[in-house]
């Protein structure tokens, strides 16, 4: 039986991935300052995402881990319910920050620092 936990955990990893491209600039595209050119790369990122990744199916997926931690497993068909979620979130900044370079005396703008 899955348990809610489990499915709200890995839900909560996979939608932080989004966050975390999102907050890399306050105010800058990720089309400008993405994380693959080499002035602005911070090969960490990617690790840091793999391993909150391989953390989620350890503790979701490990039979003696589960026990410990009231865990079970979360079938694959769940696994990428997620990623509209995270993009979401990543187009939600990219919106916000559209508007705080189009506007930069706005309120936004003001909030963005």
């Amino acid at each position: 039986m899955l348990n809610n936990f489990s499915l709200i955990f890995f839900f909560q990893v996979i939608v932080q991935w989004g966050n975390i491209l999102s907050v890399r600039n306050r105010r800058l595209s990720i089309l400008q300052a993405d994380p693959i050119r080499p002035e602005r790369r911070n090969l960490w990122l990617f690790a840091g995402m793999l391993a909150s990744f391989l953390v989620a199916v350890l503790v979701t997926e490990t039979p003696g881990i589960q026990d410990l931690m009231l865990t079970r497993s979360v079938p694959i068909k769940y696994w990428l319910y997620p990623i509209p979620c995270a993009v979401g979130i990543l187009m939600a900044d990219e919106i916000r920050k559209l508007i705080a370079r189009a506007f930069p005396k706005s309120i936004i703008a003001k909030i963005a620092g």
